[in-house]
């Protein structure tokens, strides 16, 4: 039974997560695509982290091996990703949950022009 809550919770932490992406205006089509893609396919035992090969980013997201390499590191000096490369293996990639957070406020506080947006507290 608890197996099946913290599964539950784990559904919609990724639910929301998907939803905040879906809010970053600064994101590009194809960065939100593989954003909310590395979110989908993350092992939450490696705490936000996912080791998928571009060929199956490919796969999943439609979006050609250049463009999602493009998007990655944009993705990356935006601060939404943190890559690992690691030399004849998959990249290492780790999705920076605060910034998301973060970005989200930012936008919702602008739109609002309230001092203090709560965003739905997650524990991801």
């Amino acid at each position: 039974m608890e197996h099946d809550l913290n599964e539950e919770k784990s559904a919609m932490r990724i639910l929301v997560l998907l939803r905040l992406i879906d809010e970053i205006e600064s994101l590009r089509s194809s960065e939100r695509t593989l954003l909310q893609c590395l979110v989908l396919h993350t092992d939450r035992k490696m705490n936000i982290a996912c080791d998928p090969s571009y060929a199956d980013l490919q796969r999943w997201t439609k979006l050609c091996d250049e463009t999602l390499r493009l998007a990655a590191a944009k993705l990356e000096a935006k601060g939404f990703i943190r890559r690992v490369i690691r030399p004849h293996r998959t990249n290492l990639f780790y999705v920076q949950v605060e910034r998301i957070f973060a970005e989200v406020a930012k936008t919702r506080k602008v739109e609002t022009g309230a001092e203090n947006t709560t965003l739905l507290s997650i524990s991801v």
